[in-house]
């Protein structure tokens, strides 16, 4: 399990893109992934398919380098949520890289304002 974080408080992240694999685009790695959203953080375990938000189901995750990009709003972690990757049936020994792209916003931003106009 790969842990790349997750928002301050007063922020959420909205993920755009994440790139999984060995150390380059042309080294090929062993595995399945799993991207998961949850508030449960632990180095050893998978958090589970009720927090799995990308994966084998999308049909490439089985094959490494893995690549996807998500529109906005479609993958958001809020305070308290980490961004976890699940590399399974890796091979000993490999070294495996992820990275991620977020954007970031208060969470007061989303929240709305009403006004009163007189």
């Amino acid at each position: 399990m790969l842990n790349m974080g997750g928002p301050d408080v007063g922020t959420y992240w909205n993920l755009r893109s994440c790139a999984i694999g060995g150390t380059d685009v042309n080294v090929t790695a062993a595995g399945k992934i799993g991207l998961y959203i949850s508030g449960y953080v632990n180095a050893n375990t998978s958090p589970g398919l009720g927090a799995l938000v990308d994966g084998a189901e999308w049909g490439q995750a089985d094959q490494m380098p893995y690549t996807n990009q998500y529109s906005n709003e479609q993958l958001r972690l809020n305070n308290g949520e980490n961004l976890s990757i699940g590399i399974f049936g890796g091979t000993a020994g490999q070294t495996y890289v992820a990275n991620i792209a977020v954007m970031v916003y208060p969470q007061g931003a989303a929240k709305g304002v009403d006004v009163q106009v007189l």
